[in-house]
């Protein structure tokens, strides 16, 4: 698990910024982006709760039906 952590995610993270011709596979939005995006896929109600404050930016767990 924690390779999987380090490698899907950790390093993407922390080392996707270093290589300037790297396709980029992470993205960060506001919320309300992640939510309107969402929406515009189709889902009628789309559901967000606060995880947690990270010292980065809040988690949020979005529920979309």
């Amino acid at each position: 698990m924690e390779e999987r952590v380090a490698q899907g995610f950790l390093m993407p993270v922390l080392f996707g910024y270093v290589d300037r011709g790297a396709t980029r596979t992470t993205f960060e939005h506001p919320i309300d982006d992640w939510a309107a995006q969402l929406r515009e896929a189709g889902f009628a109600r789309v559901d967000r709760r606060l995880i947690h404050r990270t010292w980065w930016a809040p988690a949020w767990m979005l529920a979309a039906r």
